[in-house]
């Protein structure tokens, strides 16, 4: 094994050794009645455009939450805007191990803003479908990926969007 390598394979461990709950005790203490906020990084159309995502939301019990949420894409010839209400389910996976893992679907509604750099905004009603997981990494911090397919209702020349939010963090107040 090269030497890279084994630093490699060491500095990971170091770092998932930060996530493993200190004395057994599960970082995740529940999220029925509690608020979130919470941001992320990643990109929407093609790979080099660039997202920025911004979300709220209130868990109505442990499974069941309402998310607004609010994203930009950019790149060089287009900006993306997407203001979206999410239903979502989050599951429970009833493995000791991986009780801090929360994967999760939905279903949105809300509008796209198309803005192409040489021509008018464009808007239309849009229907999104949310599927991702967080990790809780401490009681009230999680990190996680989501993607969002985003249907947009007579949006001249796109008939979906694909979002994809490679990198988040929430906070559960």
């Amino acid at each position: 094994m090269r030497r890279s390598t084994r630093f490699s394979v060491a500095a990971a461990l170091c770092v998932a050794c930060w996530f493993i709950p200190q004395n057994g005790e599960a970082q995740y203490r529940g999220r029925s009645g509690r608020f979130q906020a919470g941001f992320g990084f990643g990109f929407t159309a093609d790979p080099t455009s660039f997202a920025f995502d911004f979300k709220t939301g209130y868990y109505f019990t442990e499974n069941i939450s309402l998310v607004p949420r609010f994203s930009v894409g950019f790149d060089d010839d287009f900006t993306l805007f997407f203001l979206m209400a999410d239903g979502r389910y989050s599951f429970d996976i009833r493995n000791a191990r991986l009780a801090e893992l929360k994967p999760f679907v939905g279903f949105g509604l809300g509008a796209t803003i198309a803005k192409p750099d040489q021509a008018d905004a464009d808007a239309a009603f849009t229907f999104e479908f949310p599927v991702g997981f967080d990790y809780y990494i401490r009681p009230n911090w999680s990190v996680g990926t989501e993607m969002q397919f985003m249907v947009p209702i007579g949006l001249s020349g796109d008939n979906f969007i694909f979002e994809w939010i490679v990198i988040n963090g929430r906070y559960l107040f």
